[in-house]
């Protein structure tokens, strides 16, 4: 599971300091795991609980020809969210 982190750490890291806007993440559908997804619901936690909470817009699953549940839609900011800049 760290492997895991660690890849994606560098992937996000990449992809925020190219520019990108929008990636996809590969994680797999987790058919294997005995009761969820473990991989899925690892990468939607570390989105949403981690420092990645501050780049990350918006997530959702892909659409089928992109890898369906076995894959997530990911939208980036080009600076991270702050409290100053937060609306609200």
């Amino acid at each position: 599971m760290e492997d895991a982190r660690d890849a994606l750490e560098i992937f996000l890291t990449d992809s925020i300091t190219t520019g990108k806007k929008a990636v996809l993440i590969v994680h797999g559908r987790g058919l294997s795991s005995p009761d969820q997804p473990i991989l899925k619901t690892r990468v939607i936690q570390w989105l949403t609980c981690g420092t990645w909470r501050k780049w990350v817009i918006a997530f959702t699953s892909a659409r089928s020809c992109d890898g369906g549940a076995g894959a997530t839609y990911v939208l980036l900011r080009q600076r991270p969210m702050t409290k100053r800049n937060r609306k609200g």
